[in-house]
């Protein structure tokens, strides 16, 4: 069976964060993290997040965090302390997706 993935990344892709904005940071996660699949780090993009106004968007799943205006400089550390170490990168970190909350338009 296969291992399930510890970190889910989604670079956001839509029209408003910038296609191209999100293929670039999707290949610099992927850059940075050359040993992904042992761990366990998926690196994907979506369609619009919802969040347009403070793109372009990065969540990071199971545990939804969420980083807004991502530039490629804040890459490098969520890789190093969020994905790596287990600790998601406070200082450039957005919100905490509760699960048990209503979703809302902001």
């Amino acid at each position: 069976m296969r291992r399930p993935y510890r970190h889910h990344v989604f670079c956001c892709t839509g029209a408003t964060c910038g296609a191209q904005r999100g293929q670039r940071l999707k290949a610099l996660f992927k850059g940075m993290l050359p040993d992904r699949k042992e761990l366990g780090v998926r690196v994907s993009t979506s369609s619009c997040q919802g969040m347009c106004e403070r793109g372009p968007n990065v969540c990071v799943y199971p545990q939804g965090v969420v980083y807004h205006r991502v530039g490629e400089e804040d890459v490098e550390r969520i890789v190093a302390e969020h994905l790596r170490g287990g600790r998601p990168v406070e200082e450039i970190l957005r919100r905490t997706l509760d699960p048990d909350q209503e979703p809302s338009d902001s």
